[in-house]
């Protein structure tokens, strides 16, 4: 089954500790709540770098990236933008990743991780296994 990976941060730690394999990232939907260059170059602009942070994350992260790179060129990968006046609507961003992707687009009131995992599952029954 497909997932739908919505935390850089529960990413790392679930590759690390291998709830998330390889594989899985080759084809997952990627719509994390960081910037680009967080996810890539996490602690580099001075924020946390969460590969501090569990056992196995330098090897995961390398992971992650490659697959973050395949996912951008594959239309996988919705990233937050780093200027609040750039941003389009977030939940347009989720739709728009979501239909190309051959799922249906949901409606939320909060948008939150445990608001979108339960619009999404509720659109999608069964169909996407979502990580947070």
């Amino acid at each position: 089954m497909q997932k739908l990976l919505l935390s850089f941060t529960g990413t790392l730690r679930d590759v690390a500790r291998g709830a998330i394999s390889v594989e899985d990232l080759q084809t997952a939907l990627y719509f994390f709540g960081c910037t680009r260059e967080h996810a890539m170059r996490p602690g580099a602009s001075g924020e946390a770098d969460e590969r501090k942070w569990f056992d196995g994350a330098e090897d995961a992260h390398r992971h992650i990236v490659l697959a973050l790179e395949h996912a951008e060129k594959n239309g996988r990968c919705r990233w937050q933008r780093p200027v609040p006046s750039l941003q389009l609507n977030r939940l347009e961003e989720l739709n728009w990743l979501l239909m190309t992707a051959g799922f249906a687009p949901v409606a939320i009131d909060e948008f939150d991780l445990k608001g979108i995992a339960e619009a999404v599952e509720a659109a999608n029954p069964n169909q996407l296994q979502l990580y947070h």
